[in-house]
């Protein structure tokens, strides 16, 4: 039995049980087959794709949004014969959470390989971030609270305005690297890190783009920080936008910019 043959298998088990338990609220792709089909991704991350969502503001459940958000995607991005598209899994509203991070609705939607990471901007955009688990948990630091009196040195957004949200208005995404930096004392340290390699490489390329940074507490970092599963920070006190972080299982970190309206 081949990988793909067993993944089919497995979801057809969990759709059994599923209907045995519950009456599905509504249906979501599978992560794994959005993974193996869907084109390129229209942002600066190869497992994140951009959205215009105005249809957020005529939802009352955030939920409701979040997974229409994801089913849009795979209408957009995933060839239309591809299992992305005609294999969908039922779910009921609990199993999927939304939370406020960093000036962002954020939601996630488990899956069976990872997470859906379902990312609001300030304005009409959304980025869906496709992420995968881990069962080393080691991977990056914890979050300790002796340093949040530390500053986060970050670079300023509203020098590098143009050039960070590359050719989409509201908002843009990059995968960074950050398997040089795992034995930092504290997860918001390898975040920071991160975002400075990413505006100085910009800097490098561009005429337009100013590398500079400033001082932030980290104490002032909203994060969701979870075992084994892809953490969630924001930071909302740089000017001119603000950084959205959601990792991935191969000590990469997704960054979302997103402008302030």
């Amino acid at each position: 039995m081949n990988l793909r043959t067993l993944r089919s298998a497995v979801a057809l088990l969990v759709f059994g049980l599923s209907n045995a338990v519950f009456a599905a609220d509504f249906s979501v792709p599978s992560l794994s087959r959005c993974l193996d089909d869907m084109k390129a991704s229209n942002t600066q991350d190869a497992k994140v794709y951009n959205l215009y969502t105005d249809f957020y503001y005529e939802m009352e459940d955030k939920r409701d949004y979040a997974v229409e958000a994801v089913n849009q995607m795979a209408k957009l991005f995933a060839p239309e014969n591809s299992e992305c598209r005609q294999f969908s899994q039922p779910m009921n509203r609990e199993t999927v959470t939304c939370e406020k991070i960093g000036g962002s609705d954020v939601c996630i939607i488990p899956s069976d390989a990872g997470e859906f990471v379902v990312v609001k901007d300030y304005v009409d955009s959304t980025n869906i971030v496709l992420t995968e688990y881990d069962n080393d948990y080691r991977r990056f630091p914890r979050i300790k609270a002796a340093n949040d009196q530390a500053s986060l040195w970050l670079p300023k957004p509203e020098l590098c305005y143009s050039d960070l949200l590359a050719n989409i208005f509201d908002s843009q995404s990059y995968m960074l690297d950050a398997s040089s930096y795992t034995n930092f004392g504290d997860f918001r340290y390898v975040l920071a890190r991160t975002t400075r390699d990413l505006v100085k490489s910009i800097e490098t390329d561009t005429n337009e783009c100013r590398y500079e940074t400033s001082a932030h507490e980290a104490g002032k970092t909203q994060c969701l920080y979870r075992r084994n599963k892809p953490s969630i920070c924001g930071i909302t006190t740089t000017g001119g936008g603000y950084f959205i972080y959601v990792t991935d299982a191969d000590k990469s970190v997704h960054l979302i910019f997103n402008r302030w309206d």
